[in-house]
């Protein structure tokens, strides 16, 4: 079992050109740059498994090979978040707690902020967040600046430093922003993380390196993960002053 397990995570990356549906051979060797007589016995041995169906000119996931593809690259993606962990777990201690509660979305050299898309797809599916902002990025002022003005209820307690950036560099779109209800509370001894409370249910978390650059996210909806970031929040929100 192990060694399959070995074999399958050694074809993650042909799982990863499955994931938009029908793909011919030829597609997947071109995109991995590997021979087509190579791709075709990786799936032939995937179609074995019962993991990829190939009717001779494309191939597709099974339904089972759906979730086992999702499962791989859950897994690939925690071997490759040792930095974030150990961020994570240095700039919040009480997160270790709970880190086995979300799922891991690590930065890479080639795309850096590419992980802080898992916070904003379940964003734009809810009304209501609440969240630290240790740091600003343009995108974040451009994401939240939409999402406010499209009705979006947002509380955020932001490091003082981050708010003179605000201020300074965007500060029309501030102003827009606490026009159409922005609650905002400034924290002046340093956030440790970027935290979102999601709606009711769901949890994210953007780690910075020493530099403000994005380690990576985390994100989870269990019950456990909630109730540690909703305990957090309130703890730097009582000793957080409102903004006027």
């Amino acid at each position: 079992m192990a060694r399959n397990l070995r074999r399958l995570l050694g074809r993650h990356d042909v799982l990863g050109c499955l994931d938009d549906g029908y793909v011919s051979r030829d597609e997947v060797a071109d995109r991995l740059e590997l021979a087509e007589s190579t791709v075709y016995q990786h799936l032939r041995e995937l179609e074995d498994a019962g993991i990829v169906q190939d009717d001779g000119i494309e191939c597709s996931l099974t339904p089972y090979g759906e979730v086992v593809a999702y499962r791989c690259d859950s897994l690939v993606r925690a071997y490759d978040s040792k930095a974030l962990v150990e961020t994570a777990i240095e700039s919040e201690p009480s997160m270790e707690l709970v880190l086995e509660e979300f799922e891991l979305f690590p930065s890479s050299e080639k795309s850096p902020n590419e992980p802080i898309a898992e916070i904003e797809n379940r964003v734009e599916e809810v009304d209501e967040v609440k969240g630290f902002v240790p740091v600003v990025l343009d995108r974040y002022v451009e994401f939240y600046g939409g999402q406010i003005e499209a009705g979006l209820d947002v509380e955020f307690v932001v490091d003082g430093g981050a708010l003179e950036t605000l201020s300074s560099s965007y500060g029309d779109t501030l102003e827009d922003a606490l026009s159409l209800g922005l609650d905002v509370h400034v924290y002046d001894d340093g956030l440790p993380l970027g935290l979102v409370l999601i709606g009711e249910r769901e949890v994210g978390a953007a780690v910075y390196g020493d530099v403000g650059g994005v380690v990576g996210v985390l994100v989870s909806d269990s019950a456990r993960a909630r109730t540690w970031a909703e305990d957090l929040y309130r703890e730097y929100l009582d000793d957080a002053e409102e903004f006027v």
